[in-house]
Parts: C-alpha cells; structure tokens; sequence
C-alpha cells in the first residue's frame, strides 16, 4: 500500500512538471478536465508560477471588446485565479488588460 502511494504521488510530480510548460488558457480550461489527477496537479502552484495570458485576447479586431464591462470582468477574474492557485508563488504575470482593482489586489498579496 505505502509503494503504491509513493508511486501515485511520483506519478503527480511527473504531472506536475508537465504542466508547468502548459500554456495558461489549457491550464485554466482544458487540463482540469482531463481527469481527477490532473486537475489535482493543476492546483499545483509551480504550475501558476509564469502566466501569459495572450492567447486569450484573440485576434486585433477584437480589441473593442476589452475595454467592455463583461470581458473585463472575465480578466479580472482569470488574473486573480492565477494569483490565488499560485498562492504567492507567481514571479511573472503577462496580460493586456485588468481593472485597476485587480492591480490594487495584486498589490495586496504581494505587498512586503
């Protein structure tokens, strides 16, 4: 029983480290899905360390909708998933747009 936790939890590592190279969009959307596992690993905050959140701005003719009340609150709280599920772990964070409250949050969790 103890060797068969020891490799589960090995098998979660591996996971893990896998899902570090994951681009964020599959990390917030497709990877918890997968399985009890891998959403597990997901929650992982090395995973939440670097998070580029380009891809979820689509394409230039787009841009009329960030500045709309709805996508904004879909940013703001994909940004603060991000910081939440890296629980102070998070050394870089890319994004094209957040409301002023969320920079004011960022600031609070990161404040020294």
């Amino acid at each position: 029983m103890e060797d068969e936790i020891e490799r589960s939890w090995a098998d979660l590592e591996i996971v893990v480290e896998v899902l570090k190279k994951v681009g964020f969009q599959d990390l917030y959307v497709s990877v918890p899905l997968v399985c009890k596992a891998w959403r597990r690993a997901s929650l992982d905050p090395s995973c939440w360390m670097y998070v580029d959140m380009g891809k979820c701005f689509g394409s230039r003719k787009e841009v009329i909708d960030w500045w709309r009340p709805a996508f904004e609150a879909k940013m703001d709280y994909m940004v603060m998933l991000a910081v939440d599920r890296s629980c102070g772990s998070m050394r870089e964070l890319s994004t094209r747009h957040c409301s002023d409250s969320v920079i004011c949050y960022l600031c609070s969790r990161y404040a020294q």
